[in-house]
């Protein structure tokens, strides 16, 4: 950035250089008359013996240079006002990075996450500090900036406190996420170009979904804000979260949609799913939400897999080994992750007659806590597996009879024998 103390350089330059120019013509012209002329001529005398084509010149470059130093002033003036944006963006970033990851499982639950403080950001605060540590400020300038700099962290610690309190009623009842849900929508038109606010309010559609139960136009309506409030935001893979969000949206609108319709979300939950795991291998989440989409899509039906091929060409599978690897990863990124992603190990593993180690999992999801609606669900899925596989003990090879694999080729058309209930609602799995 340039600052004032160079733009009076320059214009300090400038001047010189008019003057030295000035001076040297003037004593040209002396010598010129002292050699040819005795009665010494000077002054006005001197320039009318300037050829016009040397004035000309000199001219021409001192309007170069006026106009070079006009252009320095209104970059100057230009760089002035872009500075409160950037200044009220490093306070955000800063301020952020204490909100940023607050949780294990944007989906699950809410948690005090440390955050890496060192975080490439550059500090505007700072550098704006050392330049008018070198150079003196018009008091006048230095209350407009004052002014326009505490406006700007005060826009930056109310979005803060917001998403906060919204973090706080997430993790709550159904009461208190949906006045999160009021709250952030409330202040939408506000905060729309905001990274944070946009994935914490396509999770309070999540929310008021989850809360609808079984209501179709109600989930439409919500799953349908959700997206269009992260489709700006795809494009520039800004956070993993925003993938993470619209992929879930997704899968709750596959379950009411028609048809070719459904299996448009479900080919994009798997495409953003892919994008979110590629931005963080490492994020839990995003491999529970693989696993899900996974044992969903082995449960589709033939005509369901057929539209898919006939929409996108390379539409995805899945069996439940595909199901199994990434509830495993899951685990292997944060034991004990949740509820429900050992009861789908466990049901995956029971599915691949892996019993004993179905077992396993079940005596381990029993001693996990009950965050969630789904994890409510997957609790009494849980207390019917286990007398299924009470009679297992160390070492024994007998048991009950395995589950049917979910991975088996679908039904032809005219055979409707195995289009069940778990079936047709094999998206509720998210």
């Amino acid at each position: 950035m340039v600052s004032r103390r160079t733009e009076l350089q320059l214009i300090t330059a400038g001047c010189l250089t008019a003057g030295l120019l000035g001076f040297g013509l003037a004593w040209l012209f002396s010598k010129r008359d002292r050699r040819g002329n005795k009665t010494g001529y000077r002054g006005v005398a001197a320039w009318e013996a300037v050829a016009a084509r040397e004035r000309t010149d000199i001219l021409n470059k001192l309007a170069v240079l006026l106009s070079s130093v006009a252009e320095v002033r209104r970059e100057v003036q230009e760089l002035k006002a872009a500075l409160p944006r950037a200044v009220d963006q490093a306070i955000r970033a800063r301020r952020r990075r204490t909100l940023s990851n607050t949780s294990s499982s944007v989906y699950f639950t809410v948690s005090n996450d440390e955050v890496d403080d060192t975080t490439g950001v550059v500090d505007i605060d700072d550098a704006v500090e050392k330049e008018d540590d070198t150079r003196a400020t018009p008091p006048e300038e230095t209350a407009d900036a004052a002014v326009s700099k505490e406006c700007c962290e005060n826009t930056a610690l109310e979005l803060d406190e917001l998403l906060a309190k919204a973090d706080a009623l997430h993790a709550g009842k159904a009461r208190d996420k949906e006045q999160a849900f009021e709250l952030l929508h409330s202040r939408k038109e506000e905060f729309a170009e905001d990274s944070e606010f946009c994935w914490r309010m396509a999770r309070a559609c999540g929310d008021m979904c989850d809360i609808a139960q079984g209501d179709g136009e109600r989930i439409k309506k919500y799953a349908s804000l959700g997206k269009a409030i992260l489709s700006c935001w795809l494009d520039h893979d800004t956070d993993v979260k925003h993938h993470q969000w619209f992929a879930i949206l997704c899968s709750l609108l596959a379950e009411y949609e028609p048809l070719p319709d459904k299996m448009k979300n479900v080919f994009h939950c798997k495409e953003h799913l892919d994008k979110a795991c590629e931005m963080d291998g490492q994020d839990p989440l995003t491999h529970h939400l693989l696993g899900c989409w996974a044992y969903s899509a082995s449960k589709m039906m033939w005509i369901e897999h057929e539209v898919g091929r006939d929409l996108f060409k390379d539409f995805p599978s899945a069996s439940i080994q595909d199901a199994l690897d990434s509830f495993l990863k899951t685990e292997q990124i944060q034991p004990e992750f949740s509820i429900t992603n050992q009861v789908y190990l466990a049901k995956c593993c029971m599915e691949l007659n892996r019993r004993m180690e179905a077992l396993k999992w079940l005596e381990s999801a029993v001693k996990l806590p009950v965050v969630t609606s789904k994890d409510k669900i997957m609790e009494k899925e849980l207390q019917e597996m286990l007398p299924q596989l009470s009679n297992i003990s160390t070492g024994s090879t007998e048991g009950p009879e395995p589950f049917v694999l979910a991975n088996a080729p679908g039904p032809e058309p005219n055979d409707t024998s195995q289009h069940s209930a778990d079936t047709k609602g094999s998206w509720k799995n998210f």
